[in-house]
C-alpha cells in the first residue's frame, strides 16, 4: 500500500513539475494551443497627425529567465491619440504575429487597459469582433486599436497595463476578465507637457 501512495505522488509530483516546464505553451479547452507572447508593442498616433511613438515589452525567454526590455511610453497632455498594440512570438525565426491569431478568434479575446498616475485621461475601445471577421453573438469589443484622450495639465510618470483574456472558460460579456491570460505586461508612461 506505501508503495502505491508513493507511486501516486510521485506521478502527481512529476505531473505538477512538467506542467509548470511547458507553461509557455499549454492546450487550451477549445482545441487550440496558446501561442508564446514575446513582445508586445504599443504604438500611439497623435490624432490629426502621421506622429507615431511607439513603446515595446519583449521578454524572449518567457516569464522567469532573463528579465524583460521594456520601453517608456512618451504622451504629451491635452492631446488626442489613436492607439494598437501588437502581439509577437520573438523566439522563433522569423517571428510570428500573434495578432493576427487574436484578430482571427476576436470572440474569444479580449484586451484590457489599465491605467495609473494619467489622471483624468479616458481610454475608448474602437474595434469590434465584427471589424476582423463574421461573429456569432453581440459585438464585444477586442481592443486591439483604442483611443487615449490625455487630460491636460498633468505631467510625470504613470503606467498602463495590458491584459490579453483568453476567453475558453467563460463567456465573453465585453467587460469581464476571462479565467486565462495570453499576456499582462505594464509599460512606464511619461506624460510631457
Amino acid at each position: 500500500m506505501r508503495t502505491i501512495h508513493r507511486l501516486v505522488i510521485g506521478l502527481t509530483l512529476l505531473s505538477i513539475v512538467g506542467v509548470m516546464a511547458c507553461g509557455k505553451k499549454k492546450p487550451t479547452g477549445s482545441g487550440n494551443e496558446e501561442e508564446l507572447i514575446t513582445t508586445v508593442i504599443l504604438r500611439v498616433t497623435e490624432q490629426g497627425t502621421t506622429t507615431t511613438t511607439a513603446a515595446s515589452f519583449t521578454d524572449l525567454d518567457g516569464p522567469g529567465g532573463t528579465a524583460p526590455a521594456i520601453d517608456t511610453l512618451v504622451i504629451q497632455a491635452g492631446k488626442v491619440y489613436g492607439c494598437e498594440v501588437s502581439f509577437l512570438d520573438e523566439s522563433k525565426t522569423p517571428s510570428e504575429d500573434i495578432t493576427e491569431e487574436v484578430k482571427e478568434e476576436a470572440e474569444a479575446h479580449q484586451v484590457f487597459y489599465t491605467r495609473a498616475g494619467l489622471g483624468a485621461s479616458v481610454m475608448t475601445y474602437e474595434d469590434k469582433e465584427s471589424d476582423y471577421g463574421p461573429q456569432s453573438g453581440t459585438d464585444h469589443p477586442v481592443g486591439i486599436k483604442t483611443r487615449l484622450v490625455v487630460a491636460t495639465g498633468i505631467t510625470g510618470i504613470g503606467s498602463m497595463r495590458i491584459l490579453l483574456s483568453h476567453y475558453t472558460d467563460i463567456a465573453k460579456t465585453g467587460e469581464n476578465l476571462s479565467t486565462e491570460t495570453d499576456v499582462d505586461v505594464t509599460f512606464p508612461v511619461k506624460i510631457v507637457p
